[in-house]
């Protein structure tokens, strides 16, 4: 399922609070007609059935049908919040005088009673107690016109479908000499980094609990120091509420040596001293040696700065 990126979640909406996003969409003149099909609304995409007459009143918005001409049944329909869990939906609607229209939503598999409607422009609320699944808004009636002046839905992005930025190592992996103060940060700046010096995954949950080997930055930068040699793996975390958002995990790995640093040898001279690394240990010097078999053995060749 795709992710969104978490500094792109506002884009449908206009209030935010806790774990709860709300997209609004206050219709126009001319943004629905008769021929039904597919709209865009606020950025999400809905599909209209087809009117026998759709006109606008200043007052009460887009109407359907009239005295005359008769629109027995509207549905306006999305499958542009699935995945997502609705916490509710709320419809602006009314009546002409004499109408008799009723208002149903449906939210995946669970429909709101059949408000029935009034000539006062009015807002009817569905709780979807975290519904997912497509969401659906139809209107029936047997006489007079109906209208619609404003959708609100409140709905939750899983944490799973958000994407964190990850942190980034700015200290280049590679061999150093008695320690090396590593530096890894995001730029949001609203997210702490969790991470492990083990090789382990770090965990935000492990550290709560305090057990584990996780550790906290308690900032959107990390500035550990290193003594011996480590794999570091880290992750950035935002928490909003009850949920926590987490960005994929990062790794690098450090030698660090009570000798002089290292740098990778991309030939072998004769003259020049060389050192072996293997498993994260670095070998005594090798004076003056040209060897070539060694190669299959030995996982990387470093020349002494």
């Amino acid at each position: 399922m795709k992710k969104i990126l978490l500094s792109l979640i506002t884009i449908f909406c206009v209030l935010a609070t806790a774990n709860a996003e709300t997209y609004t969409h206050t219709f126009k003149n001319g943004e629905l007609t008769t021929t039904g099909g597919a709209v865009t609304l606020s950025d999400i995409e809905w599909n209209a059935t087809d009117a026998t007459l759709i006109e606008w009143n200043a007052t009460k918005g887009i109407q359907f049908g009239s005295k005359n001409s008769l629109n027995p049944s509207y549905t306006l329909s999305t499958s542009g919040f699935a995945g997502y869990k609705i916490k509710s939906v709320t419809v602006n609607s009314s009546i002409a005088a004499s109408g008799d229209a009723k208002l149903t939503i449906t939210v995946g598999d669970q429909t709101s009673e059949a408000y029935k409607l009034t000539t006062s422009d009015a807002a009817y609320t569905f709780d979807c107690n975290d519904a997912t699944g497509d969401i659906a808004i139809n209107w029936v009636a047997t006489q007079r016109a109906y209208y619609i002046k404003k959708i609100e839905i409140v709905y939750e992005i899983p944490a799973d479908m958000v994407e964190i930025e990850k942190p980034t190592f700015k200290t280049p992996e590679g061999v150093y000499e008695n320690k090396v103060t590593v530096t890894a940060e995001t730029a949001d700046q609203a997210l702490v980094l969790y991470y492990t010096l083990d090789g382990t995954d770090p965990s935000y949950e492990d550290f709560q609990s305090e057990t584990g080997t996780t550790k906290c930055s308690k900032y959107y930068v990390m500035y550990p120091e290193l003594t011996e040699s480590a794999t570091i793996k880290a992750m950035a975390v935002k928490v909003d509420g009850e949920t926590v958002y987490k960005s994929d995990i990062v790794e690098a790995k450090y030698i660090v040596s009570p000798t002089k640093p290292y740098v990778p040898a991309t030939t072998i001279a004769s003259g020049n001293r060389y050192a072996f690394v293997a498993n994260d240990n670095v070998a005594d010097f090798v004076a003056k040696v040209v060897i070539n078999f060694f190669f299959s053995a030995i996982s990387i060749f470093y020349t002494v700065m």
